[in-house]
Formats: structure tokens, sequence, C-alpha cells
């Protein structure tokens, strides 16, 4: 009885909260859009250490002293490294625990504002495609002007994310370099028409054809980039 009695006030904070899905995944998207911006700078401290370690490793190659404030800079990232990585980790589980919570709040609202409850399927069907779209990079354009400005934001997100500059930028396509570094990430985006002549833009990912590239492109920083495609548009347009 008591988690019933807490189910109905839950809900009563939900409905009168939230007018729609899009408020509550505006909320989402503000909240996941600070992880990611916490995260950005752990990365940045590995980033440093690496450059750091590469100006160290050119001098020495040069056969130069390496200068005293490069080491510097090596040995205090090095002593904090592992509280970094220990960060970076703990931003990701927060990131996965807000997705997931609003996932089930979102499904939530969606069965409470459902007319006919036997619509069951719609509510589960309609979860399927936000999670797909979060998932894959994808936004789908609710009229022509939404996708004019949505196609504008997408491209700032390929300009902001890629470590490659732009090869080609049309109205339907932006693609960026092929990457020539291991680490290197390249971004494209594309304008399609789907069914009842819709339009979606999708976020493509293209790493480093080699070992370490494959990984980067299987791997969680590129998972997290795909997943923002979507919340970096919804949230651009809100403004």
């Amino acid at each position: 009885e008591k988690i019933i009695v807490r189910q109905k006030s839950n809900d009563k904070v939900l409905l009168s909260t939230f007018r729609n899905v899009d408020d509550l995944r505006l909320t989402l998207n503000g909240k996941l859009l600070a992880v990611d911006a916490q995260k950005r700078v752990y990365e940045k401290t590995v980033e440093n250490l690496d450059s750091a370690r590469k100006r160290a490793a050119h001098a020495e190659r040069s056969g130069k002293k390496v200068p005293v404030a490069v080491l510097k800079q090596i040995d205090k990232i090095e002593n904090n490294i592992k509280t970094t990585q220990l960060n970076i980790n703990k931003v990701l589980e927060k990131r996965k625990g807000i997705e997931t919570k609003f996932d089930k709040e979102i499904e939530r609202f969606l069965f409470l504002t459902t007319s006919n409850k036997a619509n069951a399927k719609k509510v589960s069907d309609k979860m399927a495609e936000l999670k797909a779209a979060d998932t894959l990079g994808l936004y789908h354009c609710k009229d022509e002007k939404d996708c004019q400005l949505a196609w504008e934001e997408a491209t700032q997100f390929v300009i902001l994310n890629s470590t490659t500059g732009i090869n080609f930028n049309t109205e339907t396509l932006v693609m960026g370099n092929d990457p020539i570094k291991e680490t290197g990430i390249s971004l494209s985006v594309s304008r399609s028409k789907r069914e009842n002549n819709k339009v979606s833009i999708f976020l493509d990912v293209r790493c480093h054809n080699s070992t370490i590239g494959t990984e980067l492109c299987q791997g969680q920083k590129v998972d997290m980039i795909r997943r923002s495609f979507k919340p970096y548009i919804e949230t651009a347009l809100k403004k």
C-alpha cells in the first residue's frame, strides 16, 4: 500500500512538472550537457599529459634538454592521473544513471498521458524510437523550419566535435576529412527523407583505419558523441 501511495505521489509530481515529453527531454538534455562539460574538463587533463609527453620526447630526439616547466607539468599531472581517470569513470556512471532514471520517467509519463491504456504497445514503440535516436545519433525534423534550424546546429556540432577539418559542406551533407592520426575523429551529418516525406538528420562518425581507431569508434568516447547529438540540437532549438 505504501508503494502505491508513493507511486501516486510521484505520478502527481511528474504530471504537474512536465507538460509533455519534450519538457522531460529538455530537462534530461540540460543535465546531460552539464555532465558532459564536467567530463571534458577531466579529459582535457589527460590530453595535456599526452601533449607534454610528446613535447618532452621531441626535445630528447632533437638532442635538447627537456624544459623544466614541461617536466614539472608531466610530474604534476601524473601524480593525479589515477584520480582523473576515476573521476571520468564516475561521470560516465552518473550520466548512465541520469539516462536510466529519465527513461523510466518518460515511459511512465507516456503511460499516464495515453488515454487508452490498451495502447501500451504505442508507449513501448515510442520509447524504442527515442532510445534508437539517441544511440544512433539521429534527429527527426518536425517541419521544414525546424529542420533548417536543426541542420545549422548539426553542422556546428560536427565542427565542435571533429578533430579534422570540414571536407564537404552542402545543404544535405557536411563531411569531415578522413582522420590522419590514430586518435582522430571525423564527423559527418546528412539529411534524408523517410516515410511520409519527413526528414531526418543522421550523424556518422569515422575513426582512423587502424586497431586504435577501431577501438576508439567502438568505445565510450564515440558513444558519448552519438548520444549527445540529439540532445545538443534539441537544447539549442529551445533557446
